[in-house]
């Protein structure tokens, strides 16, 4: 089924703030699946990551430092989503084209998938996306 930017949902999670600082708890309740695959992409202040879809896998990503744009496009709209703390994430589905953007030196982008990797899951090209959505 084709999905949308009206797919993408800001998915509020647990954070408890003390005196020696914050705990933020993802558990597998708190997203629509269950995750299979955790990774975490550090970059610097102007980098630029993703640029991809996929097929099939489920993705929800959590700005664990810094200050990461989400650019979302399903093909027809497009959706900006500015993650700033770990106290909310972004739920991309599958066949959604996402890139993120690191505005801040040392970001933390936490990345939680319902798959394992598989190459084959990636659409890397733009216009082939364009292409595999039209089916």
């Amino acid at each position: 089924m084709k999905k949308s930017i009206n797919d993408v949902n800001i998915i509020p999670l647990t954070c408890i703030i003390e005196d020696r600082g914050s705990l933020t708890v993802v558990e597998n309740n708190d997203i629509p699946f269950s995750f299979k695959r955790v990774f975490s992409v550090k970059a610097n202040y102007g980098d630029v990551r993703g640029n991809h879809a996929h097929k099939e896998c489920k993705q929800f990503m959590v700005c664990l430092n810094g200050e990461i744009d989400i650019l979302l496009d399903d093909g027809i709209k497009q959706k900006n989503v500015l993650l700033t703390k770990p106290n909310s994430g972004v739920l991309v589905p599958d066949g959604i084209w996402s890139t993120q953007k690191y505005f801040k030196q040392d970001s933390v982008l936490l990345v939680l998938c319902d798959m394992e990797y598989d190459e084959d899951d990636y659409i890397r090209d733009y216009s082939q996306y364009l292409e595999y959505i039209q089916k």
